[in-house]
Parts: structure tokens; sequence; C-alpha cells
């Protein structure tokens, strides 16, 4: 998800049963659907609890309840933490892209997930190694 997603995104729009989320306003203009990793299922049932225990504290149904420089500063500190100063926020959609490209999704697939209208726009994403490849190679019929 794109930083503007993940912070327009509203509890009603969590579909914990499903395992996803919806996605009203998008850059390309388009609604979609994403699907939820166990993990970030995980992370937002614990969010989802949080909430639940503030909610009388707290109006509003925002998901992650910050601006986008409120995200920044925490995501700034995070990655000092982390020893990564070198890493933006979408360097983390950039990886998480890669890392569905490496375990084998195909292109419509990766681009339903990431929400990437232009197909050229996503092919960065992919690190083609030549040996993966020649392994792929490998298990084609003899025909070939």
């Amino acid at each position: 998800m794109r930083r503007g997603e993940l912070l327009a995104l509203k509890w009603e729009r969590v579909d914990f049963v499903d395992r996803t989320v919806y996605l009203p306003n998008t850059k390309t203009g388009k609604p979609r659907s994403v699907p939820l990793s166990p993990r970030a299922l995980g992370v937002l049932l614990g969010l989802r609890l949080r909430w639940e225990q503030l909610k009388a504290e707290r109006s509003g149904s925002d998901v992650i309840p910050l601006s986008a420089e409120g995200l920044k500063s925490v995501f700034q500190r995070a990655r000092l933490r982390a020893n990564l100063e070198h890493v933006n926020f979408h360097d983390l959609r950039h990886e998480a892209t890669s890392r569905l490209f490496e375990g084998g999704w195909g292109i419509m697939e990766v681009a339903a997930v990431t929400g990437h209208a232009d197909l050229k726009s996503l092919k960065r994403y992919t690190n083609l190694r030549a040996s993966d490849l020649s392994k792929k190679m490998a298990s084609l019929p003899t025909i070939m």
C-alpha cells in the first residue's frame, strides 16, 4: 500500500474474515481490495484491540491515527533505531513488491496487490536473476 492509502484506511474497510482491506481512493483513481498477509492481519488485529480500548477517549475510525508528518516522524525514529538511515518509506513498498516477484507471483497478481495500473512501471521492481530463470527452464518439458 502507498503511504496515502495507509493513512486514509478506516476500520470499516478492513475485512478480518476475508483478510482484505478496501481502498476506495487510490493513486490510479480506481478502488481496489488488497489481500493481507498473515503478519499484516496480526498487526491489524492488535491495533484493532488497542483501538477498541481507546475508543472512548478518541473519535474517528482511522486505522493509523497520524498525519503524514506524524507517520514520517515515527518512521524516521524507527529506521534510526534499526540502523537503516538510508531507507525511506517508499523503499518498503519496493521491497515488498520485489519479494512477491521472488516468491513466484505473476505480474498481474502483483499488480492487483500493489495497485500498479501501468505494467511498465511495475517492471522496475523485478530483479530477475539468470540463475533463477535457468532453474525454471530446467523444469520445462523436454520438448523445449
